[in-house]
C-alpha cells in the first residue's frame, strides 16, 4: 500500500499516531505540511521529501522508530509534549527546530543527527538527551546552531559531535546562537571535526560568546576541526 502525498503537496494533520507497515509506502508532500499529534513507527518506507513534519503532542511518553528511513525538516510544538527516537539512528537533513515541549532519551535511545539549523521559533523548546550522540552535521555554510530566543532555555547532550558533511572541500561555519541566556551542556566528549571530513570544521562561538558547559573532554579532530571558543564561559 502506498500513500502518495507528493503528487498534490497537501497539508495534513494527524490527530493520532502514524504506523507504516512492513509493505507500506508513505511519501510524502515537497511543499506542504504534515502535523502528528501521536508517535511514529515505521517499518516499512517513508520519502520525505522537502517538507517539514512537525510533532505537536501535549502528552509526554511519544516515540519516534524512523526504520530505515530520514527526516527532511522536524518541528517539535507542543507544550507540554516529549518525544524520544527510538533505537535507529535518526538522520534529519534539513533542519531541526524547536519550539514547544521536549526532546529527550525517556524511552528512547537513538544516535541524532542533524544538518541544516538547529534552533528555536519563537519560543523554545528543550533539548535533554542523556544517552547516546548528537551529530550536527550541515553539509553547507553558514549554520546556527543553539537558542535563539531570549530567554534560559537550556539544551543539555550527552555526547556531542560537529562534523563537515559536504562532498567538497569547502569549509563549514557553524555559529553558536547568542540571543538567549540558557546553558549549551555536553555531559561527555565534545568533537569538533571528523576524520572524514574532506574540508574545515569551524565552530564558531567567539562572535557569540554563549556560555557552554561541557563535563567531558574536549577533542579537536585532525587539522580539519576548528574551535573559536570565545569568552571563559565555554567550560
Amino acid at each position: 500500500l502506498t500513500f502518495d502525498d507528493e503528487t498534490n503537496d497537501r497539508t495534513l494533520d494527524f490527530n493520532s499516531d502514524i504506523t507504516i507497515g512492513s509493505v507500506g509506502s508513505f511519501s510524502a508532500t515537497t511543499t506542504g505540511s504534515i502535523t502528528v499529534a501521536g508517535s511514529w513507527i515505521n517499518s516499512g518506507t517513508f520519502s520525505p521529501g522537502t517538507g517539514t513534519i512537525t510533532f505537536d503532542s501535549t502528552s509526554s511518553g511519544k516515540t519516534i522508530n524512523n526504520g530505515s528511513s530520514t527526516f527532511a525538516a522536524v518541528t517539535f510544538n507542543g507544550s507540554g509534549g516529549a518525544w524520544s527516537f527510538l533505537t535507529n539512528k535518526a538522520s534529519i537533513t534539513r533542519g531541526l527546530t524547536m519550539i514547544a515541549g521536549t526532546l529527550d532519551n525517556a524511552t528512547g535511545s537513538a544516535n541524532i543527527q542533524v544538518g541544516g539549523n538547529l534552533q528555536c521559533s519563537g519560543t523554545c523548546g528543550t533539548i535533554n538527551l542523556t544517552t547516546n550522540k548528537f551529530i550536527y552535521a550541515p553539509a553547507a555554510s553558514p549554520r546556527t546552531f543553539g537558542t535563539n530566543v531570549a530567554g534560559t532555555t537550556g539544551w543539555t547532550f550527552n555526547q556531542l559531535a560537529f562534523k563537515n558533511s559536504s562532498l567538497t572541500l569547502s569549509a563549514i561555519t557553524v555559529t553558536i546562537n547568542g540571543t538567549a541566556t540558557g546553558t549549551i551542556t555536553v555531559a561527555g566528549q565534545l568533537t569538533v571535526g571528523s576524520a572524514s571530513d574532506l574540508g574545515n570544521m569551524i565552530v564558531d562561538n567567539k562572535t557569540t560568546s554563549r556560555s557552554w558547559d561541557v563535563n567531558g573532554d574536549v577533542v579537536i579532530v585532525g587539522s580539519t576541526g576548528i574551535l573559536q571558543a570565545g569568552n571563559p564561559t565555554f567550560f
